[in-house]
């Protein structure tokens, strides 16, 4: 049987990342070769390409990670060892027809997360005493329980084509002995050999082409078998010893965090508690810390209760992006304790100066929104921004403004190449904005000696370099 053929524009992808560092001629081949021996990876992956879904390979390196799928760039990143010195064309198979469905889900597991960020925020600038994030935290973290269960069965159904294209009378046993450590979330392999039975795991159901269609029945038994799996089997994130719901939760937890510290008030004026049921949401906070929280440049600690336990235990999650340390201080409820040095952070660079309550103000909006959309900035990256735009917005005489917005490329959907600070209403004409580009934006120290020459006044001879100030 003729194999199905790689379209121009895969071909294309499939060449250009022969070009990047550390990728040999031979993970090439056998990207090609793997692709070309399962025609529903064929399919998927051609169809990805035309409908926008994948723009691009690259090399992962990270050992904890068998690939994955940036949703903003459409990028996908394959292991180099994987697809060379230890290539093994079942894994490969797999891991391709996995993330490529990430491609195919991104608009719905985007929606999502679109709806969290939306509710989340909303709940931080409610006035109440206690804002309960569990049920948003339920919700989005069920998002991506089943994006990564779907994108499983993908994994699945692109191993049985390799299977069956090889041999079209394949067996259970032939598919699952194309790579066993995948297949066993799918099959349970009983008996001794050579007389080994396999059979579809509980909450599965094959069809008799031994493949799985996405239900909701599959999808949940799926789920059981995989993202539900505990942290001794994902080997998951920073340190390998993450989950998926730890994985995910340290996304969403920082920008809880950040939403917090821009907006918790109450209607006293006090902070808001924070509740998280931890025990429900299969969440652990020494486990997100080891992923790395970064919980902005206003705070190195979060106090929250986690409701798990009656009464409520009081704890706190620390800022450890730049350490992936976890933190073990437990303080007991109503004791305000300092987090240790090891989760402390240099001062930035903007301490001390005239204008640092400024930089700080805009430095916040802008990390809870690179939070918002996935991609939080570093912290010298979001101080070295927001002096550019403290700069602009006091030429421009909109202090710290109001909101900040990326951008979003129209034609890449590349979001963040240039980062506005507004002042009004975002929908209104009468509003004023200023940009900076984070790739262009000078180095803070420079930003700062512009901002002394404006003076605390205001305008003077400041020069903007990497922004310009535009009235709508």
């Amino acid at each position: 049987m003729s194999p199905k053929p790689i379209s121009a524009d895969l071909q294309k992808l499939i060449d250009d990342f022969g070009k990047q560092p550390g990728v040999s001629a031979n993970a090439v081949k056998n990207l090609s070769d793997t692709i070309k021996g399962s025609p529903v990876l064929t399919d998927q992956l051609n169809g990805a390409v035309a409908a926008g879904h994948l723009k691009s390979f690259k090399a992962l390196t990270d050992p904890n990670m068998g690939g994955s799928y940036n949703g903003g760039t459409q990028a996908m990143s394959l292991p180099v060892a994987g697809l060379d010195a230890n290539f093994n064309k079942g894994e490969i198979t797999f891991v391709l027809g996995h993330e490529v469905q990430h491609g195919y889900n991104r608009g719905a597991r985007d929606a999502v997360r679109s709806t969290f960020y939306a509710e989340a925020e909303a709940l931080a600038k409610n006035p109440a005493a206690v804002h309960d994030y569990t049920p948003l935290l339920n919700k989005v973290i069920e998002g991506d329980r089943v994006n990564e269960s779907t994108a499983n069965i993908a994994g699945w159904n692109a191993l049985v084509s390799a299977a069956k294209e090889a041999k079209p009378a394949a067996t259970l046993g032939d598919v699952y002995n194309l790579q066993p450590g995948r297949a066993s979330d799918f099959i349970a392999r009983t008996g001794t050999a050579p007389n080994y039975a396999y059979a579809a795991r509980d909450g599965l159901t094959l069809s008799a082409d031994l493949t799985i269609a996405v239900n909701p029945a599959n999808t949940a038994g799926m789920a059981k078998h995989f993202y539900d799996l505990p942290p001794a089997q994902t080997r998951l994130g920073h340190g390998g010893n993450s989950d998926y719901p730890n994985y995910h939760g340290s996304i969403y937890v920082p920008m809880i965090s950040q939403w917090e510290q821009a907006h918790g008030r109450t209607a006293e004026g006090g902070k808001p508690q924070v509740h998280i049921d931890m025990k429900a949401l299969h969440l652990d906070r020494e486990i997100m810390e080891t992923n790395g929280l970064n919980l902005g440049a206003a705070a190195t600690v979060q106090p929250y209760y986690d409701t798990s336990t009656t009464p409520p235990t009081q704890a706190r999650f620390h800022h450890t992006i730049d350490t992936h340390l976890p933190v073990r201080d437990p303080i007991a409820p109503g004791v305000e304790a300092t987090a240790p040095a090891q989760a402390e952070r240099a001062a930035p660079a903007s301490a001390g100066h005239r204008d640092q309550a400024l930089i700080g103000d805009i430095r916040d909006k802008v990390q809870a929104e690179f939070a918002r959309h996935g991609s939080p900035l570093s912290e010298p990256d979001a101080e070295r921004v927001a002096a550019a735009l403290a700069v602009q917005g006091k030429t421009a005489g909109i202090g710290s403004g109001d909101h900040v917005v990326l951008s979003v490329d129209p034609a890449t959907k590349e979001v963040g190449k240039t980062v506005f600070l507004v002042k009004g209403e975002l929908d209104s004409p009468s509003h004023t904005r200023v940009s900076a580009s984070p790739q262009q934006a000078p180095a803070t120290e420079e930003s700062l000696r512009q901002l002394d020459a404006i003076g605390p006044a205001g305008p003077a001879q400041a020069a903007p370099q990497a922004a310009k100030t535009m009235q709508h």
